[in-house]
């Protein structure tokens, strides 16, 4: 597959992403919580599996996207589209929510389609066609040159020269 092809695909999706969480007055953040919410079963997951999962959508760091998750939350639970359930770490959907996330991938669905009209060549948006809402990979990626600590691979540690 082309380089270009690639590119054009990605940030297809990104606007996409972009244009239909704003139809729901959304952060991109909230709106891709609500996704992986919308996704769980029974629209729950524990706190610490979501941003286990947001992180493993956007190869962030999990400090990272800790801090987008808590920031998602927040707008969510204002909106009244998630509560707690059986403590703070534990999230749902509400009615509304589910609703919202609804309606978040239909809008996804929608400008999916209009972006493939006329341009047969985005083969990867065709494919998302069929799949609306990423699956996790089985285990979370690392960005290229980082270890699992997060931390570059050629970083000198405290009182140590780099090699090279």
């Amino acid at each position: 597959m082309p380089i270009d092809q690639f590119t054009r695909a990605f940030y297809a999706m990104n606007k996409v992403l972009e244009e239909a969480s704003q139809t729901l007055q959304l952060s991109k953040r909230a709106a891709v919580v609500l996704l992986i919410l919308s996704d769980a079963e029974k629209g729950e997951m524990r706190t610490k599996d979501l941003v286990e999962t947001f992180q493993r959508w956007f190869v962030s760091a999990s400090h990272t996207a800790a801090k987008d998750v808590s920031i998602a939350k927040g707008e969510l639970f204002q909106r009244d589209l998630i509560m707690a359930r059986g403590g703070i770490r534990n999230i749902e959907l509400t009615a509304q929510g589910r609703d919202q996330a609804a309606g978040l991938v239909a809008a996804i669905e929608r400008a999916l389609e209009n972006l493939v009209a006329g341009q047969k060549d985005l083969l990867l948006i065709q494919a998302a066609l069929s799949t609306i809402k990423p699956k996790m990979p089985p285990k979370p990626l690392t960005p290229a040159g980082f270890k699992e600590t997060g931390r570059r691979r050629d970083a000198a540690g405290p009182g140590k020269k780099k090699a090279g």
